[in-house]
């Protein structure tokens, strides 16, 4: 089995943000990072707050354990982004815009741990209203934008083995 076969990437092309990833791989892959997000959520939520009621020190630990694992999901994320960025022929940096809200909310989170609370916020609220629909926006266009056929400066097209290929002539 190539390693292109199917719609789901393996672990080492995960974390790596360099090749080409087209729209339906990126969707399966998307989905499989959102479930897994959203179970670990669910998970560490509940950790925190019977944590956080019994006031012990497991508290700290399980919400660094938390933060470590959102900046993780995040980086996944931010890979099949770069990856379907640059499948469409575009850089990865466009797809950091999408995460200076991350770094800052981490930030605000991890001095909340710390116990020196920053608000970095005055309306909370509002600002991740406009984040959410914008990041909604751009994920779409992602989606929906079809990649450059052939070859382009971040490497073969994804499929590039359904494509036909010139037949080799011998010449003499």
């Amino acid at each position: 089995m190539s390693k292109r076969s199917g719609l789901l990437i393996g672990l080492s092309d995960f974390v790596s943000p360099k090749g080409r990833l087209n729209r339906l791989p990126y969707f399966a892959n998307a989905a499989a990072v959102n479930i897994i997000s959203f179970a670990i959520s669910f998970v560490f939520m509940a950790l925190m707050s019977w944590a956080i009621e019994a006031e012990t020190a497991v508290s700290l630990v399980v919400q660094m354990i938390w933060v470590a694992l959102v900046i993780f999901l995040n980086y996944v994320w931010f890979c099949l982004v770069a990856k379907r960025l640059h499948d469409i022929g575009l850089t990865a940096w466009i797809g950091l815009i999408i995460w200076a809200d991350t770094a800052l909310l981490l930030i605000t989170m991890t001095m909340e741990i710390v116990g020196q609370p920053l608000s970095l916020y005055t309306d909370t609220d509002l600002i991740q209203t406009i984040i959410t629909i914008v990041r909604v926006i751009f994920s779409l266009i992602i989606l929906f934008t079809p990649g450059q056929t052939g070859e382009n400066r971040f490497g073969k097209s994804p499929n590039y083995y359904l494509q036909p290929q010139k037949p080799h002539v011998l010449e003499g």
